[in-house]
């Protein structure tokens, strides 16, 4: 008898082709960028069973493999809690687990109807091991229905503006129904991994194109971040070159859907939803593009699952470009609006603003109700760089420290550190930091003595661990648990295959000999490179493994790079890209010196490119830098 996967695959071959052209939907993405191959139909049907049909209030036990095995439909009862909820999902799961490792002990010749019915749900030759196989992926999807409805009302606010920011970057207009996986549309989104806004941006990748501090977190700005999200599409695409692989990179990572069709050595979806496997690519992962096959129709035909409903009207606000830094107490009286109708349409000013520890910056993209009058408004905030003139700076004494500082200011360290642009939170004798402005009395003397020591702030702490699939269900703002754009956007290669791995930009032999434990005399001698000679990026590097394993390697050479990064991307940000073709003369050097973008964010953006080899008439993707708001650089609350 053969495997599951084998059974499946010959039992979805032999589906009828009227029953195909049955399930085909009514609207499809274009084909030639977005395909819906027949092999992912069941799975594309599930999720518009949990987008259309079932509700919050349950959910469905299925396969987490293969979504067209659905054991129950689970309908919580009213009024019951979080905690009864878990309870009756693990007890159903139990229950199922039981059953397909008893069917799999009597080789399926269990005579109990219950029995038989679930046996039913899979290929008539399935095998005991296939079975008990299944019963280890039995899971629970919380349904989505009433959310995706009224994610499909809240999508009127903000649709034409995305359309229109896809089809400024050159992106397909079917992109436009990806906030509904992200975030049922809704801006202020966020999830327990720290994704947050419309597209569900993590902290480090929102970095590389917006403004994410204690004052603004542009992901939150619906505008700013769609433009942000076509940005990260338009370079997943360019490396990855199809719309099915860019999307699921957009939660994988694109250096992970590389080393995905590399390892399964094609780029047919099909082949590496059913056929990859990574600690990483999980079940989000796997249904990313599916789920948003999903969407996409149920967006483009509302009525066909929902009957009518009407979208709400979109955004009529007006932006005033700030042209000083004023208090929010000052803005509510010039703009003529109180701080609720305000904040209801700043969703990235953060609560030190509206509380009145930090001004509106200046540069701010203010949206005021629609009828003010923008140009107006602009002028006459000109005039009221309040929080400027009010500002305290504080000059760093002998034997001070931060946490003191910012105690004797009544701020937390963090919030401090931010302010002054501190990654590291040291500061030295004589430098001057600037206090963010606060209501209340002024400061005492800094003392002599040092407090106890306070809390370090969030972003020290570890990385939340995900929820269990009920609880992040239950939680997360998207419609497919456990997503959010990639934990970081770097495309890099830094695994090892055949005991090598690549050399990129920003390394040294050095830094290999101590990522890998061992004198860099050593490395000379395995890769025989002369005493004088440097090391050449793009290099296959033979590694010594006899100190540490690879995954040890591989997690030293990440963090440094993502370190690396993380410093870069507190100055600069990415504003867009440009495609150029080297002229004669031209090399990576001069290209790097004339751009000023790194080498490392040179090959990050054009991996396939051999650097070692480039001549003129070569075409580089170069993306385009812009200076990053800093509060330190340009006064207060920029």
């Amino acid at each position: 008898m053969r495997d599951l996967r084998q059974a499946w695959t010959r039992w979805r071959g032999a589906l009828p082709l009227a029953a195909m052209l049955l399930a085909a939907p009514c609207v499809h993405a274009d084909p030639s960028q977005f395909p819906r191959p027949p092999q992912l139909e069941p799975d594309v049907r599930f999720w518009q069973r949990i987008y259309s049909k079932v509700t919050t209030q349950g959910g469905l036990l299925h396969d987490d493999r293969y979504l067209s095995i659905v054991y129950e439909e689970i309908s919580f009862p009213v009024g019951s809690t979080p905690r009864d909820r878990v309870a009756i999902v693990d007890a159903a799961r139990s229950r199922y687990e039981s059953l397909l490792r008893r069917l799999a002990a009597a080789h399926g010749e269990d005579p109990d109807p219950e029995a038989q019915r679930v046996l039913a749900l899979f290929p008539a030759n399935v095998t005991p091991a296939a079975l008990e196989e299944a019963a280890d992926r039995v899971r629970f999807q919380l349904g989505q229905a009433d959310r995706f409805r009224e994610g499909l009302i809240r999508s009127g606010t903000w649709e034409r503006h995305v359309e229109e920011t896809l089809k400024r970057e050159g992106l397909p207009p079917e992109l436009s129904a990806l906030p509904h996986v992200e975030s049922s549309f809704n801006p202020r989104a966020t999830s327990k991994v720290g994704a947050a806004g419309l597209w569900q941006f993590m902290r480090s990748t929102g970095k590389r194109w917006l403004r994410v501090d204690g004052t603004v977190d542009e992901r939150l700005d619906p505008y700013k971040s769609t433009l942000a999200a076509a940005q990260f599409l338009n370079i997943n695409y360019a490396i990855l070159g199809s719309w099915p692989l860019a999307l699921t990179a957009y939660n994988h990572g694109a250096g992970g859907m590389r080393h995905a069709r590399e390892s399964m050595g094609t780029d047919d979806i099909v082949t590496i939803v059913r056929g990859y496997q990574s600690r990483t690519f999980g079940f989000a992962s796997r249904n990313f593009y599916v789920s948003f096959l999903a969407a996409l129709e149920i967006d483009r035909n509302p009525e066909k699952f929902f009957g009518h409903l009407e979208r709400a009207p979109g955004d009529a606000s007006r932006v005033v470009h700030m042209p000083a830094a004023v208090p929010v107490q000052t803005l509510e009286k010039v703009v003529g609006a109180d701080r609720d109708t305000l904040r209801a349409l700043n969703f990235s000013l953060l609560d030190p603003v509206w509380v009145g520890r930090r001004p509106v910056p200046r540069g701010f993209d203010l949206h005021v109700p629609a009828g003010v009058d923008a140009a107006r408004l602009a002028t006459r905030l000109g005039g009221q760089d309040e929080a400027r003139a009010h500002e305290v700076s504080y000059t760093v004494k002998k034997g001070d420290t931060l946490d003191r500082i910012a105690t004797t200011y009544g701020l937390r360290t963090a919030e401090l550190a931010e302010f002054n642009a501190l990654a590291d939170h040291a500061v030295h004798a004589g430098a001057t930091l600037r206090i963010p402005p606060q209501p209340g009395a002024a400061p005492t003397a800094v003392p002599e003595q040092q407090p106890e020591p306070r809390p370090r702030p969030e972003s020290s702490k570890a990385r939340p661990q995900p929820a269990s699939h009920e609880e992040a269900a239950e939680s997360a703002p998207g419609l497919l648990p456990g997503v959010e754009s990639a934990a970081s956007a770097d495309p890099s290669d830094y695994s090892v295959n055949d005991g090598r791995a690549v050399v990129l930009g920003a390394e040294t032999l050095g830094q290999f000999a101590e990522w890998l434990g061992v004198t860099p005399a050593r490395l000379r001698q395995l890769n025989d490179i002369p005493d004088s000679a440097p090391l050449t990026i793009g290099r296959h590097l033979k590694l010594d493994l006899s100190v540490v394993d690879a995954e040890t390697f591989v997690a030293r050479r990440t963090h440094y790079h993502h370190q690396l990064q993380d410093e870069f991307f507190r100055h600069w940000r990415i504003a867009g890209q440009e495609k150029l073709r080297l002229q004669a003369g031209e090399s990576l050097w001069t290209l790097t010196r004339r751009s000023s973008v790194p080498i490392w964010l040179l090959r990050q953006y054009n991996p396939a490119v051999d650097f070692t080899t480039i001549h003129a008439g070569t075409e580089i993707l170069l993306p385009k830098l812009e200076a990053a708001t800093s509060v330190a650089a340009n006064g207060a609350g920029r």
